[in-house]
């Protein structure tokens, strides 16, 4: 098994001081999502994060404003900024 490096901690097959479990793969991977939005939002841009479904199903970027018609379509315009 070839040693993988996430959020700068050693994954391999023995578990120790430089190895991680699942749950700090997850944890990591999680910071580096938020990184990356924090420095999209930092420039001024819109990562539609903050939604507000309305009654009639359509969704409101608590943000910017701008509608979706489904909640689906919402949280694909936010994923994108994961890609």
């Amino acid at each position: 098994m070839v040693p993988q490096v996430v959020g700068g901690h050693v994954l391999g097959e023995v578990q120790g001081a430089e190895s991680m479990n699942d749950a700090d793969v997850k944890t990591a991977r999680l910071r580096e999502a938020a990184d990356t939005l924090a420095r999209i939002e930092a420039k001024g841009t819109c990562t539609h994060g903050h939604h507000q479904v309305r009654s009639d199903g359509t969704v409101t970027c608590l943000r910017c404003g701008r509608v979706w018609p489904t909640e689906e379509e919402a949280f694909t315009a936010h994923d994108e900024f994961l890609q």
